[in-house]
């Protein structure tokens, strides 16, 4: 003989052993999806890195463009007539994604592409744009 009560703590202990397990389920599966986010949003990091790697180049690049472009100035008077083997007389060693896109007397427009990345200067304002000329 059982005693009384007995089917119904079964139940109670059945039912929250099933509650339990449910729950249990319920948190891994929030952890589960949260930790397949965290990869997802890694890679995107990782696949933008060389773009933004060859934009900060591309950039950087121009830096001693603009010191050979002020020399150029210095010598004739003006950026008129200005061209890249110019720019490479005053600077040897500058990088050969530098090109000369536009001089007048009193501006100038030069750009660099890195990895498929263009940055480019516009002279006398001096800002650095990521776009060609």
């Amino acid at each position: 003989m059982k005693a009384p009560g007995y089917e119904t703590g079964v139940r109670i202990s059945t039912f929250l052993i099933v509650v339990c397990a449910v729950a249990g389920i319920g948190i891994g599966a929030v952890f589960v999806g949260h930790a397949v986010d965290g990869p997802a949003r890694q890679l995107d990091t990782v696949l933008s890195e060389p773009a933004q790697a060859a934009s900060a180049t591309a950039e950087a690049n121009l830096q001693p463009a603009i010191a050979a472009a002020a020399s150029y100035r210095i010598e004739h008077g003006t950026y008129a007539g200005m061209t890249t083997s110019d720019l490479r007389s005053y600077d040897q060693g500058l990088p050969s994604s530098i090109s000369v896109r536009a001089a007048s007397p009193s501006a100038y427009c030069v750009e660099s592409t890195v990895a498929g990345a263009t940055a480019s200067i516009r002279i006398p304002n001096g800002t650095f744009v990521a776009q060609r000329c």
